[in-house]
């Protein structure tokens, strides 16, 4: 409740991209496999799924299972002295990376920074989402400052 009341005026986000991306040596084709991530502002929740078309008796489901982050246990914020504000967007890591696009979460009242990965599981017909924190950090100890010329 405490959280919820400070961080009205913040506005909840939902972003996409590329988890996995493979090829096709059937179809000659390169496919890619998004994630859907959902920051919940309010109860500084991220959510995240991995959406596909799964097709049998009864209704067509594209989705199935969120996983969860904490981000106020992932930035070690106390809520009571902290009001945390996060902006979020993914980028890629290029060649190395098979064609993952993390997740990055920055907290802009205390500078931090932390970029998480999602991947699925499968197991049978039911798939569920790992969703994991890869670094936390300091934005300001990794910055250099560059002299104005």
């Amino acid at each position: 409740m405490e959280l919820e009341r400070r961080a009205a005026g913040g506005e909840s986000t939902v972003i996409s991209g590329p988890i996995s991306v493979s090829y096709d040596h059937g179809k000659r084709v390169q496919t890619s496999l998004d994630g859907l991530y959902y920051l919940d502002w309010n109860r500084a929740l991220l959510r995240a799924t991995v959406p596909s078309i799964r097709q049998s008796v009864g209704p067509t489901r594209v989705i199935d299972k969120f996983a969860v982050r904490d981000l106020i246990a992932d930035f070690k914020i106390d809520p009571a002295k902290i009001s945390p504000r996060f902006k979020v967007t993914t980028g890629a890591l290029g060649t190395y990376s098979d064609g993952c696009a993390p997740l990055y979460v920055f907290e802009t009242v205390t500078n931090q920074l932390a970029v998480y990965k999602l991947s699925q599981q499968s197991f049978g017909t039911e798939t569920t989402p790992r969703f994991e924190l890869l670094e936390l950090s300091s934005i300001d100890a990794k910055t250099a400052m560059t002299p104005a010329r």
